[in-house]
């Protein structure tokens, strides 16, 4: 989230955004969001989100890691909808000022993994053809 400064970037507290890190409830967590996105009111707002995966074979002790960083955006409004355990859905989108992830079909979210974790796929597939 480029548009927070450092020493506000959420990293692994993403749901403890309290001073004494307690979780807070996902009816909560978008209002918090709306607060910060009315201190920070830039018009282009992204989301990076850092997956890390590790592969291992202990029989020829082949090994091999991935990193992607999908890339999301603020949504054009903010869905009422609160998935449970995933209430950033509700504001962010695929696109720039698009429809909440909340708010999509199930095979629009495909669509959008799909494409995001492609390059996973692709890896994981030619370090399984290796072994």
């Amino acid at each position: 989230m480029f548009f927070l400064p450092d020493n506000e970037q959420p990293g692994v507290y993403a749901r403890r955004f309290s001073k004494d890190r307690k979780e807070v409830k996902d009816s909560e967590y978008n209002n918090i969001w709306i607060d910060i996105f009315e201190k920070y009111p830039e018009d282009d707002k992204k989301f990076f989100w850092s997956f890390a995966v590790a592969y291992y074979n202990p029989k020829n002790k082949s090994k091999s890691v991935i990193c992607i960083e999908p890339t999301y955006y603020v949504s054009g409004y903010f869905s009422k909808r609160y998935p449970a355990g995933y209430p950033m859905s509700a504001i962010m989108a695929a696109e720039p000022k698009g429809k909440p992830f909340s708010d999509m079909t199930d095979a629009e979210k495909y669509a959008v993994d799909h494409k995001n974790f492609a390059p996973f796929v692709a890896s994981l597939k030619t370090w399984l053809k290796k072994q």
